[in-house]
């Protein structure tokens, strides 16, 4: 039996080993370059650089504009934990209680997920510019008043949280359809027998079992609002102000405008660092509330 054990583990190892290859090259070891770029003051492309210890860290930590940058990260996470993850969970539940047209209904509000971001992000920056479609709109029906200065720095952040609902609540529908179709239907007939519909349904019988891909969907989305970049960088553009920087845009400035790698890799550890523990902190939190209820 130990024989039998050991040869299992070892065929175990020996599959996961490309995988984790693969992962060790492309993730572990670029991150532990970053760290050890982190300590170092480096410049162009860091053929040349001298040991600063932990002066990258503490100017990282003193820095305004990084501070903003993240303070527009929770901002954006807020609102897509509103706009993606309870958005597309409510549409999940609705489209779950449709006799009939749910795949329609799913293939049509998962659409945006076909678009690269990219586009989406470009399109949006169309219909949100100062005389774009959504401006002229207003105008055209007399309620000048209601325009706006959408991609401006006070607006930016809200903006592109909405767009980035649009792209991806469709994905998060999915998701939690997927959980919901793994309720058995002999549970909800029972439920049902006792008196449970609607809302009741829902948050006594359904949420708990959804619970797991809850979970999942808010880490997702949290630690997605501390990586954003693309959507920042096409809608607010290279060069934006301070008020619309994210914590990526502003390592990406800092290394490859400003050439100060060092410093990047600095806020990049911070951050990453940052997003370990709000992850530990939520799955934390999780736990906590299932073993209250139970």
């Amino acid at each position: 039996m130990s024989s039998s054990y050991h040869r299992s583990t070892w065929r175990c190892w020996w599959m996961l080993a490309p995988a984790g290859a693969v992962y060790g090259l492309f993730v572990i070891v670029p991150f532990l370059e970053t760290v050890w770029l982190s300590f170092r003051e480096s410049s162009g492309l860091g053929l040349t650089s001298r040991w600063v210890g932990l002066a990258n860290y503490r100017r990282a930590l003193q820095d305004a504009v990084l501070g903003r940058a993240l303070l527009n990260n929770a901002t954006y996470g807020c609102i897509t934990l509103i706009v993606e993850v309870m958005l597309g969970l409510a549409l999940a539940v609705l489209i779950h209680r449709c006799r009939r047209g749910q795949t329609l209904y799913r293939i049509t509000l998962a659409a945006p997920l076909l678009i690269a971001l990219v586009a989406s992000a470009i399109l949006w920056r169309n219909l949100l510019g100062l005389n774009g479609p959504i401006n002229t709109a207003l105008q055209a029906f007399g309620l000048d008043s209601l325009a706006r200065v959408w991609l401006g720095p006070e607006r930016i952040v809200y903006a592109i949280s909405i767009m980035s609902g649009w792209a991806y609540c469709g994905f998060y529908m999915l998701l939690f359809s997927a959980g919901l179709q793994r309720v058995g239907q002999e549970l909800r007939e029972a439920a049902r027998l006792d008196g449970a519909e609607g809302w009741r349904l829902f948050w006594h019988i359904e949420r708990p079992l959804l619970r797991p891909v809850l979970v999942v969907a808010v880490v997702l989305c949290v630690t997605g609002a501390f990586r954003v970049f693309d959507l920042f960088y096409v809608m607010v553009g290279a060069s934006g102000v301070p008020e619309a920087e994210v914590a990526a845009t502003w390592v990406v400035k800092s290394a490859f405008k400003f050439q100060e790698l060092g410093y990047a890799a600095a806020m990049a550890v911070l951050v990453a660092v940052l997003l370990a523990v709000l992850s530990a902190v939520l799955l934390r939190l999780v736990n906590r509330a299932k073993e209250v209820e139970l």
